[in-house]
């Protein structure tokens, strides 16, 4: 809608599985423009597998806010 250009890094995105019912991009995108990317399909399966990895990996990012 602006200048600014988000982009969304599918090897980083779990389309919010195990966190919300839909991705939080697609909810607080003003010009409903996210569409998922035909090019990265991904099962419900393999999104919370990713989310799991991403959680070992980095488990800094996924600790409750204080």
């Amino acid at each position: 809608m602006g200048e600014t250009i988000y982009v969304i890094d599918p090897a980083r995105c779990t389309e919010c599985v195990g966190h919300f019912d839909e991705p939080q991009c697609v909810v607080v995108c003003p010009v409903e423009c996210i569409d998922p990317d035909p090019a990265h399909p991904e099962s419900q399966e393999a999104l919370l597998a990713k989310l799991l990895r991403l959680q070992r990996e980095q488990p800094e990012l996924y600790l409750p806010e204080a």
